[in-house]
């Protein structure tokens, strides 16, 4: 996930990169109709989840770069926690960025949320 992102984001800053990715598991990919594979060179890219075989529903998909048919991820059921976890995230970063409080404390508030959330 972290290489198909980095792969579309270039020249940016570490904590844009961060907010970005959060963002785009979190609210914008969607597993129905998405998934990540290899394309020439074996280049970590976007495919679309038309050209995959198999049942995929509510279910991430990263295709093996040895065998294109299978999804290395088909055991994988809790992708829709994560991406609950990082829009919760990006959704308050969203209110720091718009309350008046210290730019210094974000991360700090970032990982207490994330230690909250991975404990509910």
């Amino acid at each position: 996930m972290v290489i198909a992102f980095l792969n579309e984001s270039q020249g940016k800053n570490v904590g844009e990169l961060f907010y970005e990715f959060l963002d785009y598991y979190g609210n914008l990919f969607d597993v129905n109709t998405m998934g990540i594979g290899f394309g020439i060179n074996y280049k970590i890219c976007y495919v679309q989840l038309y050209e995959l075989p198999g049942e995929i529903e509510n279910q991430i998909v990263i295709l093996d770069p040895l065998n294109p048919e299978n999804n290395i991820t088909k055991s994988c059921f809790q992708y829709q926690d994560i991406s609950r976890l990082f829009r919760s995230i990006v959704n308050h970063i969203r209110e720091l960025m718009c309350s008046s409080e210290n730019i210094s404390n974000y991360l700090k508030i970032i990982f207490e949320s994330l230690q909250l959330a991975t404990t509910q």
